[in-house]
């Protein structure tokens, strides 16, 4: 698999959150799956969607995306039965109220911002819930994903995509390791040279501040973003 530019990806993690945030994750997609056979059959585009949105909003409301911190579990707790049956309903909502800047919504939805970028732009079907798997929903939700690499999202989405589907679209998720190999001698590499040999040149560190306020980074291939975000997570510079 490598010869041909793909690998398989096996978590190797000594952070406690991100093999419970998997866990959990790995646990509700599969009550998912056997609960909503329909769904499903509709094609895993929809199910990628889904868990995108709700991998955003555990991550938005421990990282001030979200101005309340817990808002999504707090709300999706106080305002479902224990039973799960309207948590499709909830969500559906919830997710027209993040694509929408101005409209009338429950009350309780009044706190959460409008994001813009697409996440929330098409309008997909939500699963139905059952009383086990909005349990789940919630207990996920406990987590600090503030604590939680995003570098591992690629791999969840990738795992739910159905495996012919994700080869004729060359959906293949690539390590961390593997994305610091082209990213280093790139730009990093450099950048990180030039912060080394500056350190006690306040002038010099100014114009690398500017340098690094106009860089862009374009990835046309981008699925889960992983190239970004781990392009983000080193762009870090300390004394």
């Amino acid at each position: 698999m490598p010869l041909s530019g793909a690998e398989i990806y096996r978590v190797s993690n000594d952070n406690k959150l991100d093999r419970e945030a998997a866990y959990k994750l790995g646990e509700l997609y599969d009550i998912l799956v056997a609960d909503n056979p329909d769904w499903i059959a509709q094609g895993s585009h929809q199910l990628n969607i889904f868990l995108s949105r709700l991998l955003f909003c555990f991550f938005a409301e421990d990282t001030g995306i979200f101005t309340i911190k817990s808002i999504f579990t707090e709300s999706l707790a106080n305002n479902t039965q224990d039973d799960g049956s309207d948590v499709k309903e909830f969500l559906s909502l919830l997710f027209k109220k993040l694509n929408t800047e101005q409209g009338e919504f429950p009350n309780y939805l009044d706190s959460f911002p409008y994001v813009n970028g697409g996440l929330f732009r098409d309008d997909i079907e939500c699963p139905k819930f059952s009383k086990k798997a909005r349990q789940i929903l919630i207990d996920s939700g406990e987590l600090d994903w503030s604590e939680i690499n995003p570098d591992i999202f690629g791999s969840m989405i990738q795992a739910v995509a159905d495996p012919e589907e994700r080869n004729n679209l060359g959906m293949h998720y690539t390590s961390v390791v593997n994305i610091l190999k082209l990213i280093k001698p790139l730009f990093l590499d450099g950048l990180y040279d030039e912060f080394e040999k500056n350190k006690n040149n306040a002038k010099a560190l100014d114009k690398l501040l500017v340098r690094l306020s106009k860089i862009k980074f374009f990835d046309p291939a981008c699925g889960s973003g992983n190239f970004l975000i781990i392009t983000y997570n080193r762009f870090e510079f300390r004394q």
